[in-house]
């Protein structure tokens, strides 16, 4: 990306740039945001980010008893 001397426009430019990409990643099926770690889980064909896999999944093994 080449800046020039409009700080303003650079900026725009950038912004919108960071959100063309961000639109391309893949949606986390449980919170909705973008997945931006480097893996994901995908369980049924659902994406899962590994904040809601821990978050919302993990369990101590004498819960599951």
């Amino acid at each position: 990306m080449s800046w020039t001397n409009d700080p303003v426009a650079d900026f725009n430019r950038y912004d919108a740039e960071l959100a063309r990409r961000m639109d391309e990643l893949p949606k986390c099926y449980e919170c909705g945001e973008p997945i931006q770690d480097e893996h994901c889980y995908e369980f049924n064909g659902e994406y899962i980010c590994e904040r809601c896999l821990k978050d919302n999944h993990l369990k101590w093994t004498e819960d599951c008893a």
